[in-house]
């Protein structure tokens, strides 16, 4: 392998998931990854929307992604390409998004830069072009690590091989170690509509009817169980609008948290129940072993509440969905242990991650 670095003994790795992101749920990816790479002597390089920003917030040396010809030199003198994690094999979001991200593997097979797949989430591949180039890139990685069974059984009849069943890379991180208070953290985001731009650059109308839906069916948790509504944005330039508007259409008093990287996961194990649509604040209930109810916007909050067990509940996100919440609530309420159990089993499968990059790295520790 071609080794390059400020020390001639030091690997480094360019990490091609989504950083430089304003939503922490991708943030927190990206400090997983990071964290163990460092743990195993390797210096990370990330692909970044915001190089400054991913600097400043990991601490790490990061390229602009748009910059090509440096993405591809680093690719080049690189000891190995990870990519993600993250669900970054899928064209709903955007039918930009699966030629974009998968350039930079790509570009690794073209140079002889061997690289595998960590805790990604495969799916939704809507066309035949989509399935194929997932395939034909897919095909070339050492190995091809998956955060749910629904992903690894879409990979596997796709024909991608050595397919390895991880988890969410986020579960690598420390659980929170937080006081339990009497609220519903509550975790909402705009609806997401495909088309052919990233989702980054298109901006989402909120439905007053889904507003006052969400409003009326909040209320109704906290008449049923006596705990307070705390708002926790996952991406606050996106979320904080929804939360407020939501806050203006209850009849009960609400808070609002602003939190950082490094808060996130306490903000979100703070509450007795979670109500998340964001999938990482589901995830951080999970970490927390906090009951939650997740709304199934997207196919990976549906497989990780299949995956977890009956600590957690699952109903839609649309508006005549939300009569459902405060029976959700009650149902889970109290059910900690169960969650416990979940987290537990699928923080031991994340540990694939480490055989991969082990595998792919040489396990330099």
């Amino acid at each position: 392998m071609g080794v390059t670095s400020d020390s001639a003994d030091r690997l480094v790795a360019v990490v091609s998931g989504w950083s430089g992101s304003t939503n922490l749920g991708d943030e927190l990816l990206s400090l997983a990854v990071v964290q163990k790479l460092k743990a195993r002597g390797v210096e990370p390089l990330l692909i970044s929307t915001d190089p400054s920003m991913t600097a400043a917030s990991l601490g790490v040396k990061s390229i602009g992604h748009t910059r090509w010809p440096a993405v591809t030199g680093a690719i080049r003198s690189a000891s190995a390409l990870i990519f993600g994690g993250g669900g970054l094999v899928q064209d709903v979001t955007s039918q930009l998004n699966l030629p974009y991200h998968l350039a930079r593997p790509r570009i690794a097979s073209a140079l002889r830069t061997p690289f595998s797949g960590i805790g990604l989430g495969i799916g939704p591949l809507t066309t035949r072009p989509a399935k194929l180039m997932a395939r034909r890139v897919l095909n070339k990685a050492r190995a091809v690590g998956v955060r749910d069974e629904a992903s690894a059984d879409l990979a596997r009849s796709l024909g991608i091989n050595d397919v390895v069943l991880g988890a969410d890379l986020a579960l690598c991180l420390p659980v929170p170690d937080v006081r339990i208070q009497d609220r519903l953290v509550v975790s909402l985001r705009p609806p997401v509509r495909g088309g052919w731009s990233p989702v980054a650059g298109r901006r989402s109308e909120l439905d007053d009817g889904w507003i006052a839906a969400a409003a009326k069916a909040l209320d109704a948790a906290i008449a049923a169980t006596g705990l307070s509504v705390h708002f926790v944005p996952l991406q606050t330039d996106r979320d904080d609008v929804v939360h407020r508007r939501v806050a203006e259409r209850m009849r009960s008093p609400s808070s609002h948290a602003s939190p950082t990287l490094g808060s996130v996961f306490d903000e979100i194990a703070s509450g007795r129940v979670v109500i998340a649509m964001r999938y990482h604040a589901a995830i951080g209930a999970l970490l927390g072993a906090r009951p939650a109810v997740l709304l199934g916007y997207d196919p990976k909050v549906d497989a990780l509440a299949a995956e977890t067990g009956s600590g957690f509940a699952l109903i839609g996100s649309a508006s005549a969905d939300f009569d459902r919440l405060p029976g959700a609530v009650s149902e889970v309420l109290g059910r900690a242990e169960l969650v416990e159990e979940g987290r537990d089993r699928l923080r031991g499968r994340e540990r694939a991650n480490d055989r991969i990059l082990d595998d792919l790295l040489g396990d330099p520790r």
